[in-house]
């Protein structure tokens, strides 16, 4: 899975990378993405909790896969 800053993860879609790359790579505010981004600071919000929420999913999947080795 890689760390925290790990921007281009499988199955984030161009506009989840840009927003995580922004908000964690370049450790900007929910409202500076939005900013950068030139959506509502709501729009960059749901992009970056469906980041966290396929991050999590991704985690849990390889917890489990771990139990068979």
């Amino acid at each position: 899975m890689g760390g925290e800053k790990n921007w281009s993860e499988p199955g984030l879609t161009e506009k989840q990378k840009e927003a995580w790359r922004l908000y964690k790579g370049e450790d900007l505010s929910v409202g500076e993405v939005a900013e950068e981004l030139g959506i509502k600071e709501t729009s960059a919000n749901g992009r970056l909790e469906a980041c966290y929420r396929k991050r999590a999913r991704s985690q849990a999947t390889l917890e489990w896969l771990a139990q068979f080795e």
